[in-house]
């Protein structure tokens, strides 16, 4: 009852909106973004959590975050460049309980740095061809301990460093482009129009112009961020003067158009399909420098490295439904091969592997803007791994099934508040044990790479998870 209650006010709350938009049947996917070069530098600080429970056993997981996000975009008419250099620093903390009683615990502090560099090249009917560049390494320091059945403690430590690579090559069609700068002028319009400023009806061409000005004012570089902001209202009320949109130029007209300017620019909106072939080569090199005794069992397979290949299709669409409303969706299907070695637990000697893959994904994502400070997003997803019968197992197959709920709040314009929640189910139908890789592995290239033997935890069975994280981000630039 409470879900519904709640479902009926958003969609109450977002009808009554839609009423008084004047501008709501604008269709902002007409925008196309002018020539540009955008950097984005910010940080972020985050703590989080994961319970699972299954037959009275439980599952914790808790850990802080420190990130340094550095994003570039250029777009030209023929060329599509996009980077994300990130470094970031993590606690990490695991818990197990058995009926209530702690059984093991391990910590982790993890200094990460990764790189994704996509590069696409367009001619004049959209096709286009894509060559990128992913990278990633991961220090990991680890400490265990566990309850053995006589009651002692069992000690250890480990240190790790992690190194995995792909280059994608991608052939497809269609484009995909920033549509915000539209909506931002659209904001500011909107505004101005409510207090008595500017006269309603303006035009779609009207305000695309006004839009493709926006989009070249955030493109400029100033030293000094007041002598940057005078210039740009200076700029904007030019533009409206000139064009006949200001009835009235008083003090609410000038500090309304700088809080719009300032607030409007977020979140990020985008349009387009995009549709390609992709062919995926790769490594990965999971690094152990210490020696493992965690345990007798050497039943266990470790990875020591691992050259990757696969291939398949990408689809990715994105939807402004009205200024309100965005819809995401995704659609990946790879098929492929690992090759490489590994070795028992305590066994010096390695053996090869080679292993057969499949894998598929599909996801959606619901975008709510209600105002200029606040954005709420709902999406869910579904992953399946399969893995074919190799030295190590029988066949293998793993499901993931996701919900997530994502609300921002911007306190400041540089300043935001995010706060994210997710359930998600895995399942598997194989023994636990067919190859391990420990949880910050997987977390790590499951975040990152969404690589499969990663991303699908293949050590746990039928569990379900709730995950939160909290988060403060700031943009230095």
């Amino acid at each position: 009852m409470y879900i519904l209650k709640s479902s009926l006010f958003i969609i109450l709350f977002s009808a009554s909106i839609n009423v008084f938009s004047q501008y709501n049947e604008f269709d902002l996917s007409k925008y196309k973004l002018p020539d540009l070069d955008r950097k984005v530098l910010e940080t972020n600080y985050n703590i989080s959590g994961l319970n699972s429970s299954l037959e009275g056993d439980g599952y914790n997981r808790y850990s802080t975050q420190f990130d340094l996000n550095y994003n570039h975009f250029q777009n030209t008419r023929v060329y599509q460049k996009e980077t994300d250099l990130r470094f970031n620093f993590d606690f990490i903390s695991f818990n197990n309980k058995e009926n209530g009683i702690l059984q093991s615990k391990r910590n982790y502090l993890t200094p990460n740095l990764y790189y994704n560099g996509k590069y696409r090249h367009y001619n004049d009917r959209l096709f286009f061809f894509e060559t990128d560049l992913i990278m990633g390494s991961q220090y990991i320091h680890s400490s265990y301990f566990s309850v053995q059945e006589n009651g002692n403690l069992d000690k250890s430590s480990t240190n790790t460093l992690d190194l995995i690579a792909y280059v994608p090559f991608k052939f497809g069609k269609g484009r995909i482009e920033p549509i915000q700068d539209f909506r931002h002028a659209i904001y500011i319009i909107e505004e101005l129009a409510k207090i008595g400023k500017i006269t309603h009806g303006k035009s779609e061409e009207q305000i695309f112009e006004f839009a493709e000005l926006i989009s070249k004012l955030k493109n400029e570089r100033f030293f000094d961020s007041r002598l940057r902001r005078i210039a740009e209202i200076t700029s904007l009320d030019s533009f409206l003067i000139s064009n006949g949109f200001v009835s009235t130029q008083d003090v609410e007209y000038f500090t309304t158009l700088s809080d719009y300017w300032v607030y409007g620019n977020r979140p990020l909106r985008y349009s387009g399909s995009r549709v390609s072939g992709v062919i995926r080569p790769g490594y990965y090199y999971p690094g152990l420098f210490d020696d493992i005794s965690i345990s007798n069992d050497n039943t266990l397979k470790y990875i020591n490295s691992l050259i990757m290949l696969d291939g398949g299709i990408e689809f990715k669409h994105e939807k402004p439904i009205n200024l309100y409303w965005q819809n995401t969706v995704d659609f990946n299907l790879y098929l492929g091969i690992y090759e490489g070695r590994y070795r028992d637990l305590f066994d010096t000697e390695e053996y090869k592997i080679r292993t057969p893959n499949f894998n598929a994904s599909y996801s959606q994502n619901i975008g709510f803007y209600p105002n200029t400070r606040t954005d709420i997003s709902f999406g869910y997803s579904v992953k399946y791994f399969h893995m074919f019968e190799n030295d190590l197992s029988n066949d293998f197959n793993a499901a993931r099934f996701a919900t997530n709920l994502s609300l921002n709040y911007y306190i400041s314009p540089k300043l935001r508040l995010n706060a994210f929640s997710t359930f998600y189910f895995y399942w598997q139908d194989s023994d636990p044990l067919t190859i391990h890789l420990n949880e910050v592995n997987n977390e790590f290239l499951l975040k990152h790479f969404d690589f499969g033997l990663g991303g699908y935890n293949i050590t746990l069975i039928n569990e379900l998870y709730h995950g939160y994280q909290i988060s403060l981000l700031y943009s230095i630039f």
